[in-house]
Order: structure tokens, then C-alpha cells, then sequence
């Protein structure tokens, strides 16, 4: 927050009291619990290795959808996530298309989320399965197949 002199100066001239204020989150005891609470899952379930293996597999899998006409590109290789990045003439056709594409992928029960500028983003949890992952890579190819012949 920010406040000019005259909104500001009752809370520091003693007219109000001492009025200071921190974010809850910084050095909040609880909050402070709970990233130690995570750091200690991350560890315990060796999550750090398993994004290592999700950030290969991700890449792999998405890669053969690169050819299709509807993808522009695919951005995966850096972290667990990756995005698909729409044709520039499939939007101008369908400007909802990205919108469409996330919802009709809820259907089949995988998770995205569309951007700003075209894209699709994917960034599945650490713990996935390769039949997870085989399921995810199932959908989005059908849904890429389904949405070209519209």
C-alpha cells in the first residue's frame, strides 16, 4: 500500500498508534510451518528426481505432436511443464480456440490451461505415472485430430 502524508501521518505521529505492518505470509510462523512442511515432502518423495524424469518424458511425448497443422510449436524440455503453442492461422479462424481446446481436454479428464497468445499450457503433477502420462498424451493428440477436422 501506498499512502501520501496526510492519509499516513495519524499512524505514525501516535494519533492512531504504532501501526505497523508485515505480509502475512513473510515470517509468519505458520506459514514458515508449512514451507518446512513442504521442503520435508519434496525430500521425503524424492520429487526433485521425479521432475528430472517428467521433464524428459513430457518433452518426448509432446514432440510428435510438432508436425500436426494446428500446433505451431511445442515448448517442453526445461522443468515439468511444457505448452503447446496453436497455429497463428487456426487462431485467426478460431480465436476461442484455445479456450476450447482446454475445456474439451477437461472432458477427457486432463487438466490445461490456455494463454494469452495461443498456447496450452501443461504442468502435470511431479508424481505422475508413465500411464498417466500415456493417458495425457492420448487426449491431447485426440483433441488435436478432433479439432483440425472442425
Amino acid at each position: 500500500m501506498v499512502a501520501g502524508p496526510r492519509v499516513s501521518a495519524p499512524f505514525y505521529n501516535g494519533a492512531v498508534g504504532p501501526w505497523r505492518h508485515g505480509y502475512t505470509y513473510s515470517g509468519h510462523a505458520t506459514a514458515c510451518a508449512v514451507a518446512l512442511a513442504n521442503l520435508d515432502i519434496i525430500e521425503r518423495e524424492d520429487l526433485l528426481s521425479c521432475s528430472r524424469r517428467l521433464e524428459s518424458e513430457l518433452a518426448q511425448r509432446l514432440t510428435s505432436l510438432a508436425s500436426h497443422d494446428l500446433i505451431a510449436e511445442v515448448r517442453a524440455g526445461f522443468g515439468a511443464l511444457a505448452s503447446l503453442r496453436l497455429s497463428p492461422d487456426a487462431l485467426k479462424r478460431s480465436p476461442t480456440l484455445p479456450a476450447q481446446f482446454s475445456g474439451m481436454l477437461r472432458q477427457y479428464g486432463t487438466l490445461t490451461r490456455a494463454l494469452v497468445g495461443g498456447e496450452i499450457q501443461i504442468s502435470p503433477p511431479l508424481i505422475w505415472t508413465d500411464t498417466e502420462l500415456d493417458w495425457m498424451e492420448q487426449s491431447i493428440a485426440q483433441m488435436v485430430k478432433a479439432l483440425s477436422t472442425q
